[in-house]
Parts: structure tokens; C-alpha cells; sequence
């Protein structure tokens, strides 16, 4: 069993590690899971899927895995949440300086950014830690699409190991 446990800026169990980052420890009940949520959706408030789905897979013999499916993406398009509000330093963004481009329409954490890094790692160490689970799985978010890597921290990086130039904004390689 496959179970999204990291999705959209929000664990799906109550997290430590998301709490000292933004907060909050799971998504907080007015927020949106997935932009096409009914309204009354959006007034529940998150929940421990991770610990109630795993005792139900196991009661059936099945093997869990917590799937942390979004990896480095921090939210869909316009989606407002803490992450993307509190941790604006974290995002990446296009050579125009857009968090969302027209290819992916997804706002995504920096993969190269040290604090993003530790972020996401803690976060799956915890859900292992604290949870009896088979497995976990990464998708291929897990990088970054070639239309990003244009923000700040990225360019200053990129100058440092290329004697001060930028990158260059016409190609889509860094």
C-alpha cells in the first residue's frame, strides 16, 4: 500500500520537524489539501492518515510504504500555504523571477539549498523513526524542473563556481 504522506506543503501525520519550520505540525483546518477540495473539505483538520492507514494495512498483512510523493515541490500554482508564506527563501524560481512557470505548474523548494535539504531529510527520517513502515518512496520530484534554479541563493552559488558570471538566461541549462 502506497500512501502520500508529504503533499502540497503538509505532512500527512503530525510532524515535529514541519512545526519548528512553519508552525504547524500537519495541515491546519481553512487550508486547502488539493486545490480541488470541496469546501467542506477544507474545514477538517489534518489528521494522522500515516498511523490510520498503517494499522489498516497491516491488520490485512499488506506492506506500507509512505509514499513523500511532492519531494522538493512546496505547493500547486496558487496554492497559499505556510511553507510557501514563511519560507519564501526556500523557493526556486524561472530566469523571469516567477515561483510558478508555464511548463510546471508547480511552486518548488530549492533542492541545492542546504536548508531545504536537512528540511525534506528530516521529514522522512521522522515519519521512519516514528512509524512502523516497509518502505518509503521518492518520486521524481525529487529534482527540480530545468525551467528553475534562478533565484537568488541558486545564482549566487552558480557565480561563485564560475568566476562571478551568471547564469546564462537565454538557455534553459545552468
Amino acid at each position: 500500500v502506497y500512501v502520500e504522506t508529504w503533499k502540497n506543503g503538509y505532512t500527512q501525520f503530525p510532524s515535529q520537524v514541519l512545526k519548528a519550520a512553519v508552525g504547524v505540525d500537519s495541515r491546519p483546518a481553512g487550508q486547502a489539501q488539493d486545490p480541488g477540495d470541496p469546501a467542506a473539505a477544507t474545514q477538517r483538520r489534518g489528521r494522522d492518515l500515516l498511523q490510520e492507514t498503517l494499522i489498516a494495512a497491516h491488520r490485512q498483512g499488506l506492506h506500507y510504504i509512505a509514499w513523500f510523493e511532492y519531494g522538493f515541490m512546496a505547493a500547486y500554482k496558487d496554492t497559499d500555504n505556510h511553507l510557501r508564506r514563511l519560507k519564501p527563501h526556500w523557493l526556486t524560481c524561472t530566469r523571469e523571477g516567477e515561483t510558478v512557470s508555464g511548463q510546471n505548474p508547480f511552486v518548488w523548494m530549492n533542492p541545492l539549498h542546504p536548508e531545504v535539504q536537512r528540511f525534506l531529510l528530516d521529514i522522512i527520517l521522522e515519519a521512519v523513526e516514528r512509524y512502523d513502515l516497509d518502505g518509503i518512496q521518492l518520486d521524481d520530484r525529487i529534482a527540480w524542473p530545468v525551467e528553475m534554479g534562478y533565484d537568488a541563493y541558486t545564482r549566487r552559488i552558480y557565480a561563485e563556481q564560475h568566476d562571478g558570471a551568471e547564469p546564462d538566461r537565454k538557455s534553459t541549462r545552468l
